[in-house]
């Protein structure tokens, strides 16, 4: 049991959890049950409050402001994941915010992983729906989304191979649309990428089928990644997206990373985005 402000993993809390793309993570005002008594099976149950939420790139992110995730209501999360079966990971969960948004409706979300690793390989599916009375009111319907991936090691390299498609349910103008994370701008989308953290994963994968080639690999005393996406956007056109990072630990206790985006986008302006961070542990 922990109760206050805390990380949430994305493994076990999908839909409300840390992202570690910025220089701190988001935290939660939260009060977490976690079980293990059932063999090679996880039970968890949390209730999250409020947070201090990642912002796109146009708002920034106040990471002092912690605010309420839903009024008093909070949202509510149950996961359950078993491993049974040696190699395989079966994830899902269930969340729910009791008048959320309009005051008047629930917002009910419903999401499963599964996913093998049998070491030099690894396959995973994804899927689920997010639905809302306000959702059927406005004529569009529940948002439902799949994503499946595929990686493997080819010598010093790990590539990786993902897909998603999202429908144009919800309510995108109100901010209800796509698949999205309540406590910042990723998804649990195999596909989120650096577009994602900067725009809203909510906006770039709303209406849309996104394509990731990504792959990394060990050199220069570091890690060299890089990837290549294309979505085909019904809200914001055809999305070109490159991204080149070098991570290394120069020396015990500090560790940099530097990140180069370059973004081609229909409707959004082309974009160049260098992110370096250091971290100094004490």
């Amino acid at each position: 049991i922990k109760v206050g402000r805390q990380t949430l993993p994305k493994a076990l809390s999908p839909f409300a959890y840390s992202e570690n793309w910025n220089v701190f993570a988001n935290t939660f005002d939260a009060a977490l049950l976690v079980n293990t008594d059932i063999a090679n099976t996880t039970l968890v149950y949390a209730f999250v409050k409020g947070g201090n939420a990642n912002a796109m790139i146009l708002d920034a992110s106040d990471m002092s402001d912690f605010g309420d995730l839903n009024e008093d209501d909070g949202v509510h999360m149950l996961t359950v994941q078993n491993k049974s079966i040696t190699d395989l990971t079966l994830t899902g969960s269930y969340y729910y915010a009791a008048d959320f948004f309009d005051g008047a409706n629930s917002l009910n979300i419903l999401w499963g992983d599964a996913h093998y690793n049998a070491g030099s390989f690894n396959v995973g599916v994804q899927g689920g729906q997010i639905a809302h009375d306000l959702f059927d009111t406005a004529g569009n319907g529940d948002i439902n989304s799949f994503g499946a991936k595929i990686a493997a090691a080819l010598g010093p390299v790990n590539a990786e191979l993902a897909y998603s498609n999202t429908n144009d349910g919800g309510v995108i103008g109100a901010g209800l649309g796509g698949v999205l994370n309540l406590g910042g701008t990723t998804s649990a989308l195999y596909t989120s990428t650096m577009a994602d953290e900067l725009i809203g994963s909510n906006i770039m994968n709303y209406d849309a089928d996104k394509w990731v080639v990504r792959g990394n690999m060990d050199a220069l005393g570091g890690n060299i990644a890089a990837l290549y996406a294309m979505t085909d956007s019904g809200l914001v056109g055809d999305t070109t997206e490159i991204d080149v990072a070098y991570t290394t630990t120069v020396a015990d206790s500090l560790d940099l990373s530097a990140v180069y985006m370059y973004s081609d986008n229909d409707t959004i302006d082309t974009s160049d985005v260098v992110r370096v961070i250091a971290n100094y542990k004490f």
